[in-house]
């Protein structure tokens, strides 16, 4: 996921009025065993509804996670721009 954090970096970027340095978003993914991504949602509040969100959720939601043989826990992504 770190490696690539530039492509959220660029929603970032894309925004009419984009985040301070050090403003985080937190954002909860459901991972499918075959590695795709079923959901994500925020956890944070200002993020709600924004394009920015639906960015990165875009973006992340394109993501191919190694594999795995069960169903597991999501994941808790935290992000500082």
């Amino acid at each position: 996921m770190h490696a690539r954090r530039s492509e959220l970096a660029a929603c970032a970027r894309e925004q009419s009025a984009p985040p301070r340095e050090g403003d985080r978003a937190v954002l909860r993914l459901s991972v499918l065993p075959s590695g795709k991504v079923e959901s994500i949602t925020t956890e944070t509040p200002w993020l709600r509804g924004t394009s920015l969100v639906r960015c990165m959720q875009q973006k992340i939601g394109a993501w191919t996670f190694p594999r795995h043989r069960t169903q597991g826990a999501p994941v808790v992504f935290r992000y500082e721009f």
